[in-house]
């Protein structure tokens, strides 16, 4: 976290434009500039700027945004926050859900014709630009059909309006997601199947569906877990190119905003935000391997 925010720190430092009269506006003198310069630090060394930066962010300080109403950056994330949370947890539901279920069929029908089908289909999806796939389904299901709404208009979660505003960003943030997480389960479920205990299951005569769901599906799902943890946090920062297609009001959006703008504390903010979220979430995987893998944490303890 200390590294990310320490790169975006120097990129915006060296980025052209000046805060100050960005803030100002135009038509200010340039001694009325070169006051507030002074007043917010923008003078003073690279290095002394970064450290005032660290030392506010301990005191859970991230600013005022230099643009509009110069809002504090903690209430502008927790505005777009929850939006763009919303939008993760329905992209996430989708790719481990298709994800799981592709991976799983086509483990279990290798080399069959839904296996082939499911293959090329995840693959078109791993290769295919998220804007590209955004944008056709906008003119697609929104323009053409009028099916779906294009974008979103603050409708209470959970209700019908809500899902049918969800279901083309929720599909297009997670697609890539879902053919990666689909390549390696069934990758890690045909290892599994052809190991000797699966071979002996087999041989005592379980039922093919108890051999696959609780003895090959449980030790294939560790690298699936981890991709899936890491996609996560991948999400929330992927979302910024969906939101921006479907003029959904996320974080990302906001983040798209204030890069133009150049508007350092809410880019830093949101930055730091999912840089934590990120960290967070590797190592919650982390704790997960100890449940789906008693071995880890005995492993563990005896080291």
């Amino acid at each position: 976290m200390l590294g990310v925010t320490f790169l975006v720190f120097a990129l915006l430092h060296i980025m052209p434009g000046d805060p100050a009269r960005a803030m100002l506006g135009p038509e200010a003198s340039q001694e009325t500039v070169e006051a507030l310069r002074e007043e917010l630090g923008l003078n003073r060394p690279f290095l002394v700027q970064y450290g005032s930066w660290l030392w506010r962010v301990v005191q859970l300080d991230l600013g005022r945004s230099v643009h509009g109403s110069h809002d504090p950056v903690t209430e502008i994330i927790a505005r777009h926050w929850p939006a763009t949370l919303e939008l993760t947890v329905v992209a996430m539901f989708f790719a481990t859900l298709f994800g799981a279920i592709t991976g799983i069929v086509s483990a279990v029908r290798a080399n069959h014709l839904v296996d082939h089908v499911a293959r090329t289909v995840t693959f078109l999806f791993l290769a295919m630009p998220g804007f590209w796939l955004a944008l056709e389904m906008v003119i697609i299901f929104s323009h053409h059909l009028g099916w779906l709404p294009a974008t979103r208009r603050g409708e209470p979660v959970g209700s019908v309006e809500w899902i049918r505003h969800m279901v083309m960003p929720g599909f297009v943030l997670g697609t890539g997601t879902w053919a990666f997480l689909s390549r390696i389960l069934r990758s890690s479920m045909l290892e599994v199947l052809g190991a000797d205990y699966i071979r002996t299951a087999r041989a005592k005569g379980l039922p093919e569906r108890r051999v696959v769901f609780k003895h090959a599906l449980k030790n294939a799902l560790i690298p699936f877990v981890t991709i899936a943890g890491m996609s996560l946090g991948a999400l929330l920062g992927g979302a910024v190119i969906t939101e921006t297609v479907f003029s959904y009001p996320g974080i990302g959006r906001e983040m798209i905003g204030a890069i133009l703008a150049r508007d350092a504390p809410v880019v830093q903010g949101i930055v730091l935000l999912l840089a934590g979220v990120f960290v967070l979430t590797n190592l919650a995987v982390d704790l997960l391997y100890m449940v789906l893998d008693p071995r880890i944490r005995v492993g563990g303890a005896a080291g």
